[in-house]
């Protein structure tokens, strides 16, 4: 009987994980606390969607869940690019607003309201962030308990 060991697999069928900061919690409702951006814990990622500038985070809320395939529900774990920092319509962000912290929205346009910060549920109102709201940093995708991450556009 043969015996496998990473060195004797075929290179595609061994994935190596790399250990990343999980931070918790960046609401996806209505923004009403500050809860901080902060670590609390650690997850895999696999070397291939692994990148030093992207950062992981727990989403707490529904206010992204919009009942399709591409909902974003709590408790998943998203990965933000942090070297995208120029907000552009119709991109989710995830945003650090001052004196209610880390919440992810998508940039839009309301008739009434000009530039704000949309939900994609339709239950949770749109709003204009306070002064000073700046992006963290763009979501770009899922990460899967695989380590495997799921992009979007």
């Amino acid at each position: 009987m043969h015996r496998f060991s990473k060195t004797s697999l075929p290179a595609h069928s061994v994935h190596r994980k790399i250990i990343v900061p999980l931070y918790a919690f960046a609401l996806a409702s209505e923004p009403v606390d500050g809860s901080p951006l902060e670590k609390h814990g650690r997850a895999q990622v696999l070397e291939e969607h692994y990148k030093p500038h992207y950062v992981y985070f727990t989403v707490q809320g529904n206010s992204m869940d919009n009942g399709t395939e591409f909902s974003i529900l709590d408790g998943d774990t998203l990965v933000a690019d942090t070297s995208d920092l120029n907000a552009r319509q119709n991109h989710i962000y995830l945003w650090d607003i001052p004196g209610v912290g880390p919440c992810i929205k998508m940039l839009g346009w309301h008739d009434d309201l000009g530039a704000c910060l949309i939900s994609l549920n339709p239950e949770h109102r749109p709003f204009i962030p306070l002064d000073g709201a700046r992006p963290i940093g763009r979501v770009i995708g899922k990460l899967l308990p695989s380590g495997t991450v799921i992009y979007i556009r």
